[in-house]
């Protein structure tokens, strides 16, 4: 009983504070772009504060798409496509600033984790964050897309407010000053990371 209560008791404070920060976060928002780094439910993070999506709930709920990862992940142990535990590596492609890999790293349902982010405002964050939850060993990160082709043009498109909704795309359509990003195809990733060993990516996350 007393444990429910106290969980009762975590859950209306977590809240209350949520509530709070969320009218706090437009101050942060409307202001000059900082950097904002908080503790969360699935580590360490900085994070834009313009950001008004991944930044914003990390800010106010100290969380993103948390229940999401973890019913994905008890779903794919329940079909016995993943241990519960230890797992091999997790290739994490548009990682953005790592708020899955870092997680299930940190919590080990994958010993470690390969990422890619193309965007480079959002791979400086990620980089941070792996480093500031003591990741460097565990999880490799690389500032580049992934395609289909190997060395294909592509075009990244920047949405403005949400930090997680850039966009990869093969023709500008006439926008003025895109930025062409370097690329590699999945299959050149999967074979360079597998050493033949078909075991070595327990999970490919898109």
């Amino acid at each position: 009983m007393s444990n429910i209560i106290g969980r009762k008791i975590i859950g209306l404070k977590r809240k209350i504070m949520g509530n709070i920060r969320t009218i706090i976060w437009p101050l942060f928002h409307q202001g000059s772009e900082q950097t904002i780094t908080c503790d969360t439910l699935q580590g360490k993070y900085s994070f834009s504060s313009k950001d008004n999506i991944i930044g914003k709930s990390l800010y106010t709920w100290r969380l993103f798409e948390k229940s999401s990862i973890d019913n994905t992940i008890r779903l794919l142990q329940t079909l016995g496509k993943i241990n519960s535990k230890n797992n091999n590596c997790l290739i994490d492609i548009g990682s953005n600033i790592g708020t899955v890999s870092i997680y299930l790293v940190k919590n080990n349902i994958f010993r470690k984790a390969i990422g890619f982010e193309p965007e480079p405002k959002n791979f400086n964050y990620y980089t941070a964050n792996i480093h500031q939850n003591d990741l460097d060993s565990l999880i490799s990160a690389y500032c580049f897309a992934l395609s289909d082709k190997d060395n294909e043009t592509l075009f990244l498109k920047l949405s403005e407010n949400n930090y997680g909704d850039h966009r990869l795309v093969s023709n500008t359509n006439g926008e003025n000053n895109p930025e062409k990003l370097p690329s590699s195809s999945v299959k050149k990733i999967l074979t360079m990371y597998s050493n033949g060993n078909n075991k070595y990516t327990e999970l490919l996350l898109i």
